[in-house]
């Protein structure tokens, strides 16, 4: 067999044989991934490359349109459309011979950090079925540390990304808004929201993100600069980058395994080369509150005919979490806007003149059960915690594997850098997994069919 089709065939067998346990896909898509593995091998006979990611098994989480395909947004109110049309992003990974394997499980309208879908069904962490995997990119996420995708997509307006990736033991970055763009992708918060890679390895999350960052027309919120150049400086290493250790919020009562976790991470870099810094990050405590509450009224308002017309059809937790939008105060909202623009306007001088990079632990938190009684408010407000602020200021963040807790959980690491330095972020976790394996590692639920993406080779 070829090498893509059986790249495709090991990964269909994944799905097979776990995703009954992990429910990370809504939609599997076996014989369209079938047919494109195949082009791509009719076309390595020939002599021909489909692009960057010729063959590259990817799922797509089932808020971004697949044509053709039955795409959900994880709710009941979509549950028989079928996307007219390829998402830009699909379209340019089509288009660098990647192979679409299905669209994975989400937190319903990408609301919640948990992903348990009471519709399609609870999303399990590979680590621990008892776990949740994070949200709302769970499935994406699970989908990549289960070995039933090599790459996914995932969308992150708060730490949707982040978030599962930093629990399941995987790499992802929530990229600079307006480097990806969001065209034909279900929305939550328009300003804030990003689409960005997953993939076992900072390098493939990197070629992911070279391939669908880019300039659209069609999404107001794409920014029309030339996309940050991740592939070129991928390589160039951390000597003489200055990485800022936040002395105040990011830390703030991480159990004491996750803060020494990220600083032995800190220190591998600082044997690299960079200079750590001490930094205060002006703000940071009042990002979980301001963001939200722009999050909240931003869903509300996108939900509210539906709301008032079928209120029953959500799921009552996500009912009830965008309860808050609809009874927000305009004063309130505007508070938290004019909070927003003063700490974005700080934090990106401070990422540009101060430091290169700011470290800290992504999930400051022990990784929840499925079963936590705090219900998905709390639970979600204890993941997201260090994620709110670099999605208010629109700065790229990469998340990435640091580390094991002592009940083998996985410990993720956040690296966020200054706008438009994506290139940056990704630079440093390279550096970061040349010289450790916490990336490497495997949950017991691993299909254990070979590393087949050039990143992990």
């Amino acid at each position: 067999m070829d090498d893509a089709r059986a790249r495709a065939e090991a990964c269909l067998a994944a799905i097979a044989r776990l995703d009954g346990r992990l429910r990370a896909f809504i939609t599997p898509t076996a014989e369209a991934a079938r047919a494109q593995a195949d082009a791509a091998d009719v076309a390595a006979r020939e002599g021909r490359s489909l692009g960057p990611l010729h063959g590259m098994v990817v799922a797509l989480k089932d808020c971004i349109d697949v044509a053709g395909t039955r795409g959900t947004a994880g709710s009941r109110f979509f549950a028989d459309r079928v996307a007219p049309a390829d998402a830009t992003v699909v379209a340019r990974l089509r288009a660098a011979g990647a192979t679409i394997v299905g669209t994975a499980n989400l937190h319903e309208f990408c609301f919640g950090g948990t992903t348990q879908n009471a519709h399609w069904g609870a999303c399990r962490n590979p680590w621990d079925t008892t776990r949740i995997p994070g949200g709302s990119s769970g499935g994406s996420a699970v989908a990549v540390a289960s070995g039933m995708a090599e790459a996914a997509l995932g969308t992150d307006t708060g730490g949707s990304i982040r978030g599962p990736c930093s629990i399941t033991g995987v790499t992802g970055l929530r990229p600079s808004v307006g480097a990806v763009p969001c065209t034909g992708i279900f929305p939550v918060s328009p300003p804030l929201d990003t689409c960005g890679p997953i993939a076992r390895s900072a390098a493939d999350v990197a070629r992911v993100f070279s391939t669908i960052a880019g300039h659209d027309p069609a999404d107001p919120f794409s920014d029309a600069r030339e996309p940050p150049d991740a592939m070129r400086r991928l390589s160039t290493g951390v000597a003489g980058l200055r990485v800022g250790i936040p002395r105040n919020h990011y830390f703030e009562g991480a159990p004491a395994a996750i803060a020494a976790a990220a600083m032995d991470a800190a220190r591998v870099l600082e044997r690299l080369g960079a200079r750590l810094v001490d930094i205060e990050v002006a703000g940071a405590e009042d990002a979980p509150a301001c963001v939200q509450k722009i999050i909240f009224a931003d869903a509300a308002a996108l939900h509210r005919d539906r709301l008032a017309r079928a209120p029953d059809i959500f799921d009552p937790l996500v009912r009830e979490r965008l309860q808050p939008g609809l009874s927000l105060a305009a004063a309130d909202l505007a508070d938290a806007l004019r909070w927003r623009e003063r700490f974005t306007h700080s934090t990106r001088r401070m990422l540009a003149r101060d430091v290169d990079i700011l470290l800290s632990p992504m999930v400051a938190t022990d990784v929840p059960r499925a079963d936590d009684a705090r219900g998905i408010v709390a639970v979600s407000a204890a993941i997201m915690r260090n994620a709110w602020g670099w999605a208010a200021a629109g700065v790229p963040a990469l998340a990435l594997p640091c580390g094991f807790s002592a009940d083998g959980m996985p410990i993720g690491l956040q690296l966020a850098a200054g706008h438009w330095r994506d290139a940056v972020a990704l630079q440093v976790g390279h550096a970061f997994q040349r010289c450790t394996d916490w990336h490497m590692r495997l949950p017991p639920l691993h299909a254990r069919h070979g590393e087949a993406m050039e990143g992990t080779r």
